[in-house]
């Protein structure tokens, strides 16, 4: 969050300014009542990290709220999802990683799978039946979309990816890269 951000360039600014009393005396003002405020479990990384998964975790009452969102974006472009499948592809986590773009909240969007011919024929076997069933999953097709999200073959998006992607998108519609 943006607290965060200046409490960490304070930090930053205190461990440069440290030896000087006055600056020793403003900063145990500045525990003081960041302790009080804050409290000390929440300082800690990971646990901000917790906190934060916690305040994002999608529950049904989130869910619906996205979905409800994502059919009102005035800009709904295309996102195409690329997966290079090379020849150390694992079946179990390219159907995951498949399955992860199936299942996003934001609906616009195609899947190209492109295979490297080194891949076995198990991997063969999960591209095809998935290809079949859904016709936004292709296989060695050109990419159609706007806007290309490049995903390993054994990497996994959350539901609500290409939701935040798109919502960024409709903020700023000039954007032409966009990292998370």
């Amino acid at each position: 969050s943006y607290g965060w951000k200046i409490i960490e360039r304070y930090r930053r600014w205190i461990a440069r300014n440290c030896n000087h009393a006055a600056i020793r005396f403003y900063e145990s003002i500045a525990l003081w009542m960041l302790n009080r405020i804050v409290g000390p479990g929440e300082q800690d990384s990971r646990k901000r990290y917790q906190l934060w998964m916690k305040a994002h975790e999608l529950t049904a009452e989130r869910l619906e709220a996205i979905v409800a969102a994502a059919a009102t974006f005035p800009y709904r472009p295309l996102i195409s999802v690329y997966i290079f499948v090379g020849g150390d592809a694992i079946e179990k986590l390219l159907t995951r990683a498949i399955e992860s773009v199936r299942t996003q909240l934001y609906d616009n969007w195609e899947l190209c799978l492109v295979n490297d011919q080194v891949s076995d024929e198990g991997v063969e076997a999960t591209l095809k039946p998935n290809a079949a069933s859904d016709p936004r999953i292709k296989l060695k097709s050109l990419i159609d979309g706007e806007f290309v999200v490049l995903l390993d073959q054994h990497g996994e998006l959350s539901r609500d990816a290409m939701f935040e992607l798109v919502k960024q998108l409709n903020r700023d519609q000039l954007a032409e890269f966009i990292y998370w």
